[in-house]
C-alpha cells in the first residue's frame, strides 16, 4: 500500500477547502476557479492516515476536437501544492517522489485520450512521470521579487525604464480597475486578433471581472482620456500573476503597458506581496518584453501523453509538446 493517495475533493471537501485556502493560493479560490467554466475537477493528496496534505486542479477540454485533461482554462499550471515534509533531504525527496508517483498514476488512469498538464515551478522532479510513460516538456516564466526593492523599476532594463519614462513624459496616466470593463475586453480581443488567435470570451470576461475584485487588479494606461494599454492580474497573499495584456496599436505613445505593469507591481509591493509572475511565454517577442522587467527566468514543466497515432497528428497540427 502506498504512503500516499489521490482522491477527489468531494470525499473530504471541508478539510480540503481549509487546506487549499491556507496553502493553495489564488488558483484554489472558488470564485477564480468558477471562471474556468464546467468540468473543473479538484483532487486531494492524502497521507497514509487519510489526512489532506495537498492538492491540484484539472479540467477536461477539447484539444483539436478531442477530449483532453489539462489545467483549468487560462491558468498557468495545475496548482499542485504539498505541505512541507520534515526530515533529511533524502527523506523529503523520497516522500515527494512517492507523492508525484500517485499523481502520475492518477493522470495515467484518466479516461481522456490526451493528457497535457503543466505544473508549478516548485515541482521539479519529473522522474515519476517519465517512468509512467509521459513526455516532459520544459517551459519558462519570469518572476520578479518585488519585496526586495524600494521600487521594482530598479530592476528593469534601461530600455524598459526609458520606454516607461518617455510614456509618462508624453502624458500617460494610470488607473486601477476602470469602471468600464468593456474597454478592457475590447482591447484584449483586438490584440488577440492581430496575433492570430481569439480568447474564449466567457472565461476571459469572468477572469477580468475577478481581477477587478480583491482577488487581483486591472491596471490601465490612459492618454488623452483614451485607454492605450491594460494589464489584468490575479493575486493571493504572496504572489501576483499577469494573466492578460493589451496595447492599442493605433497609439504612438511608448511604454503604455510598461506603465500599467510598473504601477501594479508597486501596488502589490505595498500590500506585502513578494513576487510578480509574468506567467511566461515561449513566443520570442513576448519573452523579450517580459525579460526587460528584470525578473529571474524560472523553468516549469508540462507532462503530456497521447496514443502514438494521436501524438503524431497533434504534432502535425503544431502541438510540438507531444
Amino acid at each position: 500500500m502506498s504512503d500516499f493517495s489521490v482522491v477527489r475533493s468531494s470525499s473530504c471537501q471541508e478539510d480540503f477547502d481549509r487546506l487549499s485556502a491556507a496553502h493553495g493560493g489564488v488558483f484554489f479560490n472558488k470564485d477564480v476557479l468558477r471562471c474556468s467554466g464546467e468540468r473543473v475537477e479538484q483532487f486531494v493528496i492524502c497521507d497514509a492516515q487519510g489526512k489532506c496534505i495537498g492538492g491540484f486542479n484539472l479540467q477536461v477540454i477539447k484539444l483539436k476536437g478531442i477530449p483532453a485533461v489539462t489545467a483549468p482554462k487560462f491558468h498557468p499550471h495545475c496548482g499542485l501544492f504539498v505541505l512541507p515534509f520534515e526530515g533529511t533531504l533524502s527523506t523529503v525527496q523520497g516522500k515527494m517522489k512517492k507523492v508525484l508517483s500517485v499523481v502520475a498514476d492518477c493522470l495515467d488512469a484518466r479516461p481522456e485520450k490526451i493528457v497535457s498538464v503543466p505544473f508549478p515551478p516548485e515541482i521539479e522532479d519529473m522522474q515519476p512521470f517519465i517512468w509512467s510513460g509521459f513526455k516532459t516538456n520544459v517551459k519558462y516564466t519570469y518572476q520578479l521579487k518585488i519585496d526586495e526593492q524600494a521600487s521594482p523599476m530598479e530592476m528593469f532594463s534601461s530600455k524598459t525604464r526609458n520606454s516607461i519614462s518617455k510614456g509618462l513624459k508624453s502624458g500617460l496616466t494610470f488607473q486601477l480597475n476602470p469602471k468600464d470593463v468593456t474597454e478592457v475586453v475590447d482591447l484584449l480581443n483586438a490584440n488577440a486578433k492581430e496575433q492570430g488567435f481569439s480568447y474564449e470570451q466567457e472565461v476571459m470576461s469572468k477572469l477580468v471581472d475577478q481581477a477587478m475584485t480583491s482577488n487581483g487588479g486591472v491596471g490601465v494606461a490612459m492618454h488623452e482620456n483614451r485607454m492605450v494599454a491594460c494589464a489584468v492580474t490575479l493575486a493571493d497573499a504572496k504572489q501576483a500573476y499577469y494573466f492578460f495584456g493589451g496595447v492599442d496599436r493605433n497609439s504612438s505613445v511608448q511604454g503604455a503597458l510598461g506603465v500599467a505593469l510598473n504601477e501594479l507591481m508597486n501596488l502589490y509591493r505595498k500590500k506585502g506581496l513578494a513576487v510578480f509572475d509574468f506567467e511566461g511565454s515561449m513566443i520570442p517577442s513576448v519573452e523579450n518584453f517580459f525579460r526587460g522587467f528584470g525578473g529571474k527566468q524560472v523553468p516549469y514543466f508540462m507532462v503530456t501523453k497521447a496514443p502514438f497515432v494521436l501524438s503524431t497528428l497533434l504534432r502535425m497540427k503544431g502541438k510540438s509538446e507531444f
